[in-house]
């Protein structure tokens, strides 16, 4: 959700399959009878809200009747099953969208928590899960395509070169999920990835950094004679001199000082 609009594109074009095997121009409309759009945000659900019924114009009072707010957290089931209880959010969908949730909740270490509820959502051999991440899909395929999840996952590149990709995925069953195993895939995954596919700092940045560090506390030692600097507590730098040292030289992370002082704060 956020203050997108894909919500109100998908009520009002749906989706247009653009190809198929025996003919590579035709193509299929999918139209969406009712759109549930959730946010995290109570805020923001009640911001998207307002700026319907601002329009007030015929199309928007049809579209309304189409499209659903709700402030959801899409990592606690408790709170999507008694939105389901109370008749406000359907207990199946055909078709979930996402647009940078999943790259949101990857940091926090649960993400596996979200696909699981993502999936229980799903119609059981029907239900699509869409998702944009700005990652690839070396990156996705053996957390979403393990045979833990029950998916079949298709992944395309984005268009004109942008970074990421597209992750289709459809729920093959009605198997249940085993939670606590795809937790430790989630773990085992992006261990594997960060620390030895692609870790942040690769050993040439930690000498750098080590370097950067002891000219920022005035020292002039040989990596080696300095190793013992993390435990001496007159040799400090200012938040705002180790942020830079340690991400001043990777903008493409976007991983803002502010970011830093909150994740340190937290």
């Amino acid at each position: 959700c956020g203050t997108s609009q894909v919500s109100r594109i998908l009520v009002e074009r749906g989706l247009v399959k653009c190809r198929n095997d025996s003919d590579p121009t035709a193509q299929t409309y999918i139209h969406f009878e009712h759109v549930v759009s959730v946010d995290i945000l109570e805020d923001c659900i009640r911001h998207m809200i307002a700026q319907e019924s601002s329009t007030g114009n015929n199309d928007t009072t049809y579209i309304r009747k189409r499209l659903t707010w709700l402030q959801c957290d899409m990592l606690d089931a408790g709170q999507i099953y008694n939105l389901i209880q109370s008749g406000r959010m359907p207990s199946s969908y055909d078709f979930i969208f996402d647009k940078g949730t999943f790259d949101a909740i990857l940091v926090e270490g649960v993400v596996h928590q979200y696909v699981i509820n993502v999936y229980n959502l799903l119609k059981p051999s029907v239900g699509i899960f869409c998702m944009v991440s700005l990652h690839n899909e070396d990156f996705l395929s053996p957390f979403l395509s393990s045979p833990l999840f029950n998916f079949h996952v298709v992944y395309s590149a984005l268009p004109n070169g942008k970074t990421g990709c597209i992750a289709v995925c459809v729920r093959k069953s009605s198997q249940l999920l085993d939670e606590v195993a795809i937790a430790t895939l989630e773990e085992n995954v992006m261990n594997n990835y960060f620390k030895e596919q692609s870790p942040l700092f690769s050993q040439q940045d930690i000498d750098a950094i080590m370097h950067k560090f002891n000219c920022g506390v005035g020292q002039n030692n040989s990596f080696e004679e300095s190793d013992n600097y993390y435990g001496c507590q007159q040799q400090r730098v200012s938040l705002h001199i180790a942020y830079d040292l340690l991400f001043g030289d990777k903008p493409e992370l976007g991983y803002s000082y502010s970011l830093f002082l909150e994740d340190i704060h937290n």
